[in-house]
């Protein structure tokens, strides 16, 4: 088992909270499905931008830079949740995802980041983060003995 690409969908999984709160404050600019539409547009025509190095010059199309860099955030989930799924399995792979999210979450929230109210670390959201790195952990070990 790849340490690395366990570590790599954690980071996945911090990315996903990340994007979520970038796209909640996108959503308010635009009606849910309006955003779902543009994120989708950009993460289509942004690739190709890219590719021809003229994305910088479209920032402002599309709901500007939030709408970009989400869209561009979950090209760069698929692909990297894609190439961790091909190297761990599906379980190990969102299981470590799923950790990302909770951590990130945490510390989004207990910093009050991305706009997002403070909210304190209690004792039992400690715990619970503590119990899913466990369960990651022996996922881990029991990889190994297959």
């Amino acid at each position: 088992m790849n340490i690395l690409f366990i570590i790599f969908s954690i980071a996945i999984g911090g990315l996903l909270s990340i994007q979520g709160n970038i796209n909640n404050q996108v959503s308010r600019l635009f009606t849910l499905s309006g955003m779902v539409i543009g994120i989708s547009i950009v993460q289509a025509i942004g690739i190709i931008m890219v590719s021809k190095g003229e994305a910088l010059k479209y920032l402002g199309v599309l709901g500007g830079p939030k709408m970009w860099i989400s869209g561009f955030m979950g090209v760069i989930i698929l692909l990297g949740l894609t190439k961790s799924i091909s190297f761990l399995g599906s379980v190990m792979a969102f299981s470590s995802v799923i950790v990302g999210q909770v951590i990130f979450s945490a510390i989004i929230d207990t910093f009050g980041l991305l706009g997002q109210p403070k909210q304190p670390l209690s004792m039992y959201r400690s715990i619970s983060i503590g119990l899913m790195l466990v369960a990651v952990v022996l996922l881990i070990l029991d990889n190994g003995k297959s």
